[in-house]
Formats: C-alpha cells, structure tokens, sequence
C-alpha cells in the first residue's frame, strides 16, 4: 500500500512537526556554510567595504590576502544561529499555510495562494531572528584579524544597549515578501511543470529547481537586501572609513543609494550573489528532501533512507505514531510465531 496523504500534499504525512522544522534548520545550516565565501563578497559590496568594490573575484582574493583564508566564513557562525531557526520557522510556517489553502483534491494552490503564504512564512522568519542578521552583517564588515567584536554576544550585548538589534527591518520585512513569496512560486510553478512524479525525481532535479527558484527570488529583492545591509552597519565604527554617503531612514538609503551608485547601484553585489545562491537554494532544498527521506525511513515507512521505497506492507497514508504501533504489533506477532511450535 503506497498511497496515501504524503503524495497529496508538500507536507509530508509521514513526519512530524518537529522533524519537518528541524529538516529546514539542518538544511539552512549546510548551505549557509558552503556558500559562506560569496556571501562575504556579498555584503562588502552591499555596505561600500573596498573589497566590495573590486568585482567577484578580485573581491574573493582581497580578502583572503588581507584576512587569510579563514576570512571568507566570518559571520558564518552568527549565520548559522540565525539560518537555523529561520528556515525551520519558514518552512514550519509555509507548509502549516498551504495545508490549509490547498486543494484537497490536486494537492496544489492557486498563484495568489502561493504568494500569500510564501510572504507571510518568509515576513514570520525574517522577523523573529532578525537580532542575528544584524550581528551577522558586522561580522562581515568587521576585519577578521582586528575585530570589533569578539564574540556574537558581546555583540548583541552591545547593539541591545545601542538600540540597534533591528536596525534595518523595515527593508528586511519588505524584502521578505517578494524574496519568499517569488521563492515558493518559482519552485511550485517548476514542481507543477515536472512531468515526473516527485518519488522518482534525481537529486540533481531537485537541486536544479531549487537553485532556479533561489535565483529568481534573490535577484527580485536584492534591493531591499541592499538597503538592508546598509542600514545594519550605519554607526558602526569599522564601517567609518568606508562611508558612502549618510543617509535617514530607509526611503533617504534608497533615495541616496540610488544618487550615488546609480539605479544599478542597488543590484552591486548581485553576481556574487547570483553564484552564491544556485549551490545555496539547490543545495537548501535537496538537504531538505533528502533529510526528510531520513525521517520517513526512521518512522518506518521506508526500506532506506537513500529512497522512498515503501515497507512492504505499511500503509504510507498512516500517521507516524500509527505505524510505529503497527511495526509493534507485527513485531510481538512474529515472536509469537516463533514460539509456537
């Protein structure tokens, strides 16, 4: 018996809530980690740092000659703090809305739908860690062998008695609404085109339909990203000799950014950050898949975690804890059987 609830819906039956958030942490966490350099080059562009300025790959070499080697994964750590409970929120939060939109019937959404709960599982995300993101972003910023701050808590300390924790969430919660909701569409609209079922979908489908979706997200709110970043480092001292111009609030940012770099301004940065996000949404979403597949084979409806073939005999539309008794009972049957003589 291998339907069930879990072919019907993106959520997937066979898990449960926690297992289904921590999927979405530990897959933000990889990911993070692995495209840690490009995200550095990232944000020295955004914030005006001299490395930023240099291109991708002469912005790559700047810092591993002035920083060492080790100077391409500063903020990592701090990321990582956030990325975790961020994509395990997110993606908590999408998949708990699209049951609820959802049609029952098809297991798919309309496009308003989608939009919807993607910008408000992303506005969710964004906000609750976003004390993190702004530890994160000076991290980048600061020199990593003449640091401002020694640690993310003294960090935090310090930006909590500066009043600045959420300096810049205004741009990061406009942000989040397309970033999120052209994310979901993107991967929804590539999952409903796929003319082969998910079940027998390769690794690389997966990672190519979650590096197109991450793309196109990236690239729609990268301005808001921009302004962003700039107004997490405005008043922080390493950031003083680097200075563009002063700006206030996030309209001036925009309205100064725009006067001083030009429209494109508010895209520089953006090819780091186009090479980042294909290994970073594909690598995201694979992790995903593949995490839950763990899930699936420890709650007993697989042979393997490496596939979805189905235990001979379980009902994949049960519940976690209605398969674990079912496992149970034939377990106690068949050393009952074994008794008998």
């Amino acid at each position: 018996m291998n339907g069930g609830r879990h072919k019907t819906s993106r959520r997937d039956e066979r898990l449960n809530t926690t297992q289904i958030w921590l999927s979405g942490g530990i897959a933000g966490v990889l990911a993070r980690t692995f495209t840690s350099p490009l995200e550095v080059v990232k944000i020295t562009a955004q914030v005006g740092l001299p490395s930023g300025k240099l291109g991708f790959t002469n912005g790559l070499a700047y810092i591993m000659n002035k920083e060492g080697f080790l100077g391409l994964w500063k903020g990592n750590l701090v990321g990582c703090l956030r990325v975790f409970p961020q994509n395990a929120i997110q993606m908590g939060t999408y998949t708990s809305i699209r049951e609820a939109f959802e049609d029952p019937s098809t297991a798919r959404m309309t496009g308003i739908n989608t939009l919807i709960a993607g910008s408000i599982a992303g506005v969710v995300g964004a906000t609750l860690t976003y004390p993190f993101d702004v530890v994160k972003t000076r991290f980048t910023a600061q020199d990593y062998l003449h640091k401002t701050y020694a640690t993310p808590q003294l960090a935090l300390q310090k930006l909590y008695a500066e009043k600045g924790l959420f300096k810049g969430l205004s741009a990061s919660v406009l942000g989040s609404i397309p970033f999120a909701a052209a994310l979901y569409a993107t991967y929804e609209t590539l999952d409903s085109v796929s003319e082969t079922p998910k079940e027998r979908r390769t690794t690389f489908h997966t990672f190519m339909n979650g590096s197109i979706a991450a793309m196109v997200a990236q690239t729609v709110a990268f301005p808001f990203d921009t302004i962003k970043r700039k107004m997490q480092v405005q008043g922080f001292s390493a950031m003083e000799p680097h200075v563009e111009f002063k700006f206030n609030g996030m309209v001036h940012c925009f309205q100064q950014t725009v006067n001083v770099n030009g429209f494109i301004g508010l895209w520089r940065g953006n090819m780091a950050n186009i090479v980042r996000v294909i290994p970073y949404g594909g690598a995201t979403f694979v992790t995903y898949e593949y995490v839950n597949r763990i899930w699936a084979f420890k709650n007993g409806y697989t042979l393997s975690p490496f596939s979805n073939v189905p235990r001979v005999g379980v009902d994949q539309s049960r519940t976690p804890e209605e398969v674990k008794a079912f496992l149970k009972d034939n377990a106690e049957r068949a050393k009952e059987s074994i008794k008998k003589p």
